[in-house]
C-alpha cells in the first residue's frame, strides 16, 4: 500500500507548500513505518481537502486501497486489503487474514493496518477513471481546464461525466503503464506544438491560468 502512504503524505504536502519546497520532503516505500506517525491535524487537514485524482487500472487499485482504511474493523475490510500470499506446504497460497490474525500477530506488515471510518474518512478525496492515448488524455485535461468541464467516467459504472476542476483544492490525472510502453511518442509530451493542447507546456499554461490563478489557488500534482 506504498501508493497510499504517498498520497496521505502529499496531502500533508498540500496543507505545508512553503515547508514542501524549502526542505524537498521524499516519501517512498522506505517511508512505510511513518504512517502510523503522521499527526492527527494533519489527517484532519487531508479529511478538510477535496481532492480529484483520475487514472485507469492502477488509479483503482489506489482507490480500492485508500478505501481499506476507511472499514469500521480489520476483519470487516474488503478481502483485497487482508489477502496474503505464502509458502505453505512447499507451494505458494493465497491465504486470508482475519480480525484473530491481526490479535495473534500472524499478519504481515505490507498487509497490516488499523482502519477507522472516521480517522481515514475519505469522502472528499474523488476517483474517476479518465484514458486514452497519452495525447488524448492531455488535451482533453487541458481543454477541461479551460472550459472547467473535465470529460471523464465513474467508477464503476463507466459512465460518463464532466467535472469541474474548481470544486476541488488538489486536482492531478496521471498517465498509465500502456502510455510508456515500448513503440510509444510519449517523448513528445515534452516538445512544444503550439495550439494542440497535448504537451507539458499547454499543461503548465492551462494550469497556471485556471488553478493556480483561481481563488484561493489550486494545486496540481504531478505524477511520475
Amino acid at each position: 500500500m506504498h501508493r497510499v502512504l504517498i498520497l496521505a503524505v502529499t496531502a500533508v504536502v498540500f496543507i505545508l507548500p512553503g515547508a514542501a519546497v524549502a526542505q524537498a520532503i521524499v516519501v517512498d516505500h522506505t517511508s512505510l513505518p511513518l504512517f502510523e506517525q503522521i499527526p492527527d491535524q494533519y489527517l484532519q487537514a487531508a479529511r478538510n481537502l477535496r481532492v480529484l485524482f483520475m487514472d485507469r487500472s492502477v488509479g483503482v487499485n489506489t482507490h480500492e486501497a485508500l478505501n481499506c482504511f476507511t472499514a469500521s474493523s480489520y476483519g470487516s475490510s474488503a478481502v483485497g486489503c487482508r489477502r496474503d500470499y505464502q509458502f505453505v506446504d512447499g507451494a505458494w497460497q493465497l491465504i486470508l487474514r482475519f480480525d484473530a490474525d491481526l490479535a495473534a500477530g500472524r499478519v504481515d506488515p505490507y498487509i497490516r493496518f488499523d482502519p477507522s471510518p472516521t480517522r481515514y474518512n475519505r469522502d472528499n478525496w474523488h476517483f474517476f477513471l479518465f484514458h486514452g492515448s497519452w495525447d488524448q488524455m492531455t488535451s482533453n485535461f487541458n481543454s477541461g481546464l479551460r472550459n472547467r468541464a473535465i470529460p471523464a467516467q465513474w467508477h464503476p459504472t463507466n459512465e460518463p461525466v464532466l467535472i469541474d476542476p474548481l470544486d476541488y483544492d488538489a486536482v492531478s490525472f496521471q498517465f498509465s503503464y500502456l502510455n510508456v510502453e515500448s513503440g510509444s511518442t510519449i517523448n513528445d509530451f515534452f516538445t512544444n506544438r503550439p495550439g494542440d493542447f497535448s504537451d507539458v507546456h499547454d499543461l503548465e499554461r492551462e494550469v497556471a491560468s485556471v488553478l493556480t490563478a483561481a481563488t484561493p489557488p489550486r494545486v496540481f500534482v504531478y505524477w511520475t
